[in-house]
């Protein structure tokens, strides 16, 4: 029933219509003017991060939120961290984390990393954000990147350049709700407003959720 609820309250969230661009159609318009506007065209037909086929055009106002048929163990990849440590996903596991895939040529993708930074903080340690730049530059691009624009998250990036592929990606942004035993809640293709006050109560349910399976099978609460 919990769940249940969960992928309801999914259904209720808005995006404003004023942070949605088009891609694949074209040059891609983007109202943001601290966004430099090199960013502001998309590639003609092939993603330069995962060499694949261009993202499906965003429609309407409200990327929705799509929770698999079964939750099922996300992909295993490599990243670097920012201090250019390598990692992998396992390394959060045990808290549910949400797994954004951004570009700094991908315009709508720096849009919305300051609200995936704040919904961090608003966290607080209970759940994670990490911000998995398909950059084919690394950290000698994303690092400088986020520096000029202050955008306060973590850098991460994807270090085997095929998280695209291995996650099955149809466009950038695409975020991937991950669930403390390492399987896909559900992702949401193009983006959001994440720090607003419906995406935060799905997360923190999700959240309540794990903690409540955790308690299940330890017998105990948790703090």
């Amino acid at each position: 029933m919990r769940r249940l609820k969960l992928i309801l309250a999914a259904a209720a969230i808005v995006l404003p219509a004023a942070a949605l661009s088009i891609y694949g159609m074209g040059a891609l318009q983007v109202h943001a003017p601290a966004i430099p506007s090199a960013m502001a065209e998309a590639p003609n037909s092939t993603d330069p991060a995962g060499g694949g086929a261009a993202p499906v055009p965003l429609m309407g106002a409200q990327p929705a939120f799509l929770p698999p048929d079964q939750r099922q163990p996300v992909p295993e990849i490599t990243m670097l961290a920012g201090d250019g440590t390598q990692i992998g996903l396992d390394h959060f596991r045990g808290k549910v984390f949400v797994l954004n895939f951004w570009a700094t040529w991908c315009a709508p993708c720096v849009e919305e990393l300051p609200s995936l930074a704040r919904l961090h903080d608003r966290l607080g340690g209970r759940g994670e954000v990490v911000a998995l730049s398909v950059d084919r530059g690394g950290l000698d691009q994303v690092v400088p990147f986020l520096s000029e624009y202050g955008i306060t998250i973590a850098p991460y990036v994807d270090a085997s350049m095929s998280a695209m592929r291995l996650f099955r990606l149809s466009g950038l942004p695409t975020t991937i709700i991950i669930d403390a035993r390492g399987r896909e809640i559900g992702r949401v293709t193009g983006p959001a407003v994440w720090d607003d006050e419906a995406h935060v109560a799905l997360i923190e349910g999700f959240i309540a959720e794990s903690q409540s399976e955790t308690e299940s099978s330890s017998g105990s609460p948790q703090p």
